[in-house]
């Protein structure tokens, strides 16, 4: 079976990624640790642009790991980690442990989500958040809670693009010829961006 390309686990991911877990629940982790809280549970489905989930079998676009940060609600960092994500994966499973504050309710603490997609060049392709998340204890017999659907957006090269340049502008065919169309993005200044992905679709 042909390995999917990078837009296509992107559609793959749009669906099915809210099977990354961020593990969470009350426990004890030794000594003088009574009443220390942890939350288990979490779990986020990340949402993709439509038009890359339309673009199956279109490569472009890649990233190889996921940059994961909550914050609390006075802004301190409960949780910054980066998961490497395999190029022939579609779901990421996490095992993490958030620590809840003493001074947070039973129900749990809400804490904000950021998620970034970074590609082999350091460059962060995809962002999202920040998305509230509640991170409560774990409580025996209790289901998981629902996945919180994080929507993101592309942040890489070309994001800032002013506009597309096609070319030809215009073209003189016969039904049934093939023909081939190029397209850059441009910033305001009309010069090219290099390394956008492009998308073409056809009615």
């Amino acid at each position: 079976m042909p390995k999917p390309s990078p837009l296509r686990r992107l559609t793959i991911l749009g669906l099915a990624f809210g099977l990354v877990l961020l593990s969470c629940g009350r426990e004890v982790t030794g000594p003088g640790a009574a009443g220390v809280r942890f939350a288990r549970g979490l779990s986020f489905a990340a949402i993709f642009p439509p038009l890359y989930q339309q673009a199956s079998g279109v490569s472009g676009v890649a990233f190889n790991r996921v940059h994961v940060v909550l914050h609390r609600a006075d802004g301190t960092v409960a949780l910054d980690t980066v998961v490497n994500f395999p190029s022939d994966s579609t779901i990421l499973t996490l095992s993490l442990t958030v620590q809840l504050l003493a001074s947070a309710p039973a129900s749990g603490e809400l804490l904000s989500l950021n998620l970034g997609y970074v590609n082999a060049a350091g460059d962060t392709v995809f962002k999202g958040g920040p998305i509230a998340v509640t991170a409560a204890p774990y409580v025996p017999g209790q289901p998981a809670p629902p996945p919180v659907s994080v929507p993101v957006a592309y942040t890489g090269p070309g994001a800032s693009a002013n506009a597309v340049r096609i070319t030809p502008k215009s073209l003189n065919i016969f039904i049934g010829d093939r023909f081939t169309l190029g397209a850059q993005a441009v910033d305001p200044d009309g010069k090219a961006i290099s390394g956008t992905p492009i998308i073409f679709a056809s009615l």
